[in-house]
């Protein structure tokens, strides 16, 4: 039999710890289950934390209860994920500092959840960078994509339009979409305003999204050029692990 070596319980139960502490700071910071896909990290946690409090009470890890084959099966498949992991990650993150210097006649703002009529914090980083590239490019028109959900009292392309007037750009250099519910729709609907699809389109979003959009984006056949806005330093573990999932998504299912 193998010697139990306790360093790879003593990670499992670090991650997992950090996981749950992850949680409940999201948890207070922004109200319980508020924010999506943090609850994986409660989940997570508590697996990783029963996983590991096993092997110990165990003195041995619990692979090693499975038939070799299986054994080596599941191995080779953590293997697997955490090296896809990790590249997508780092696609992500590559993808989030990028950006662009020139002229583009159309950029596509890319919604996100209001509270209520009011913008998220998500959103207000996307339309103040594209206040800075309208100060920069006067010119560009943009076209502010999201609709109505089930709790905002105004579609999310009014909010923005309402943000982005009140910051100086003017009215008729802003295109409202509202039909929209999804990334995938936010471009369908917005190539419809473009004259000429063959050319560069800009698109804002925040940094851990832009790699997911711009497959999107590029599967529709637009040019598109990613403007990537900042995130929130608190939610961008959370969001950019969920990204890993939304990335392959798109990538199979093109949604």
């Amino acid at each position: 039999m193998k010697t139990y070596k306790p360093i790879i319980t003593n990670i499992l139960l670090f991650l997992g710890s950090l996981c749950i502490l992850y949680f409940f700071i999201l948890s207070f910071a922004y109200g319980f289950f508020q924010i999506s896909f943090s609850f994986c990290f409660l989940i997570g946690g508590l697996l990783l934390v029963g996983y590991g409090l096993i092997e110990r009470k165990q003195q041995q890890h619990v692979l090693t209860y499975l038939p070799k084959f299986l054994r080596i099966a599941a191995i080779g498949l953590l293997t697997i994920f955490l090296t896809s992991f990790l590249i997508v990650e780092g696609l992500i993150l590559a993808n989030g500092l990028h950006t662009p210097n020139e002229k583009l006649e159309y950029v596509i703002i890319l919604g996100a959840g209001l509270n209520k009529d009011k913008i998220s914090l998500s959103l207000q980083h996307r339309l103040d960078e594209a206040i800075a590239y309208h100060k920069q490019y006067q010119d560009t028109t943009f076209i502010v994509s999201g609709g109505k959900g089930i709790n905002e009292s105004i579609s999310e392309a009014e909010a923005m339009r309402s943000y982005l007037v009140a910051h100086g750009i003017p009215q008729h250099q802003i295109i409202e979409e509202e039909l929209s519910t999804s990334t995938f729709e936010n471009f369908a609907f917005s190539k419809e305003y473009i004259k000429d699809k063959t050319q560069k389109v800009g698109v804002i979003t925040n940094s851990f999204h832009m790699l997911r959009a711009l497959i999107l984006a590029r599967q529709q056949d637009l040019q598109a050029v990613g403007i990537p806005a900042k995130s929130d330093l608190l939610t961008y573990p959370c969001f950019s692990i969920r990204e890993y999932f939304g990335i392959w998504k798109a990538l199979f299912l093109k949604r």
